[in-house]
């Protein structure tokens, strides 16, 4: 069974870690209450063209262990609430997987694009929480790489 809170924890552990990343390159803004339900969690401001991305973080921790990342289907069962794969409002998904200090962007144009094709070919799994559970689809970290705009080490 995973701990909401122990969850919460380590995310917000990857978001600090990635806002530092990509400082840099970069102006990092917080995002609205009303975006974070849109499943945006922070706002790029290209430093260099002023281009403007909204983008969501996920962190990993058992992607380099397994090979697969997990595209959230169902965020809570109980409810039927959709997962972020579908909700997502963000331009950008950027997947951090802490083990390999990887950091794949790939555009959620492109995920939405390919993920009726990996419902297709790929197995599901889920994630056991206090009173309901998280269902998602395991889709290959080689996969990803095919479809990122990059893959970026840490």
């Amino acid at each position: 069974m995973h701990d909401f809170n122990g969850c919460l924890k380590r995310g917000e552990d990857g978001e600090h870690f990635l806002d530092r990343f990509f400082s840099g390159r970069f102006h990092i803004y917080p995002v609205t209450r009303r975006q974070q339900r849109q499943g945006i969690d922070r706002i790029f401001v290209n430093r260099e063209t002023g281009k403007v991305l909204k983008v969501e973080y996920k962190t990993d921790y058992q992607a380099g262990r397994t090979g697969n990342a997990f595209l959230e289907t169902v965020s809570v069962d109980t409810e039927g609430k959709k997962g972020w794969v579908y909700t997502s409002k963000a331009d950008y998904l950027l997947y951090f997987v802490v083990e390999d200090l990887l950091i794949y962007a790939i555009r959620f144009k492109t995920l939405r694009r390919l993920f009726p094709t990996w419902l297709k070919k790929y197995r599901t799994g889920k994630a056991v929480n206090e009173g309901y559970t998280t269902h998602g689809l395991l889709v290959p970290l080689t996969e990803f790489e095919k479809c990122a705009e990059a893959v970026i080490s840490a």
